[in-house]
């Protein structure tokens, strides 16, 4: 209420004299018995004698004073005492010598809830100050964070992978899972899994047949495979000793030393398909009397 309406209401009860006249009489900012009390002065008719009141002039019951200087924001020309008067201050109540103000509004950011005007309120904004013209929704702000996806959040689905090594920008997918390895996280990807094969196509894969090799005892260190597959046109790889399988031609020359060797060869077709069953031979170089 107002101090006018406060004072109507207290005259009933409080105004033993009947001036219509009630005060503050001892600036404890209550109002007492107009027995003496009320023959204070009180030029505005706030209920506050001017003795205590902080805007003697100007009406002001709430004593409102926000830089607590003694002189109430009513009469003050500057509320905050930041040296900018009130009228060109755009945060009376706030000190801000700056006068930063990210959105250009009314409001400087030191009382403007939302500096970037993004309709994120700052508390809840990563990007508080951040771009401005633009308004967060689900398809500017995925994440709903308060930066903007383009061109200003460096992670638009705040999963913690940065968008240039997310498989997924815009859609959470802190594993990252990507079944058919095409570089589209599954998360995202229309057709995560492989393709089915189509019907008719080659799915089986072919049986390799070492048909020439060295003997299974010997002295020298060289030695020549031949091999064959079961479907024309495979290509071949070769493993010496348990070693990885690299590609290699019939026939196939080695030079070992001495002691026991395994061969082995693996045909794989057209079709991607691989003999997972490769042929082997195992033979010894026996050293030399």
């Amino acid at each position: 209420k107002d101090a006018g309406t406060t004072a109507a209401t207290l005259l009933g009860t409080l105004d033993i004299d009947g001036e219509a006249r009630l005060t503050d009489g001892n600036c404890d900012g209550n109002v007492e018995p107009d027995i003496g009390a009320d023959e204070l002065p009180d030029a505005d008719g706030d209920i506050e004698a001017d003795a205590c009141d902080n805007c003697p002039a100007d009406q002001n019951g709430d004593q409102a004073d926000a830089d607590g200087d003694s002189l109430g924001d009513v009469c003050d020309p500057d509320d905050d005492n930041d040296g900018i008067l009130d009228g060109p201050d755009n945060c009376d109540l706030v000190s801000n010598v700056a006068q930063t103000n990210t959105d250009g509004d009314s409001a400087g950011d030191a009382c403007d809830p939302d500096d970037d005007n993004d309709g994120v309120a700052d508390g809840s904004d990563s990007c508080p100050a951040g771009n401005i013209g633009w308004t967060s929704n689900g398809t500017t702000d995925i994440d709903s964070d308060g930066c903007r996806d383009a061109g200003e959040d460096t992670d638009d689905d705040n999963d913690t992978i940065a968008d240039g090594s997310d498989n997924c920008a815009l859609v959470a997918n802190t594993s990252q899972q990507d079944s058919d390895g095409d570089g589209v996280g599954d998360a995202c990807d229309a057709t995560p899994l492989p393709p089915e094969p189509s019907p008719g196509s080659d799915t089986t894969a072919p049986e390799t047949t070492i048909t020439a090799g060295p003997k299974a005892k010997q002295k020298s260190g060289k030695a020549s495979f031949s091999f064959t597959s079961t479907e024309a046109g495979s290509t071949f790889e070769c493993s010496l000793d348990d070693g990885a399988f690299t590609a290699c031609t019939s026939p196939h020359d080695l030079k070992v030393k001495k002691g026991k060797h395994t061969f082995e060869v693996r045909a794989k077709d057209a079709a991607g398909n691989v003999d997972p069953t490769p042929a082997s031979q195992s033979w010894k170089v026996k050293k030399k009397k």
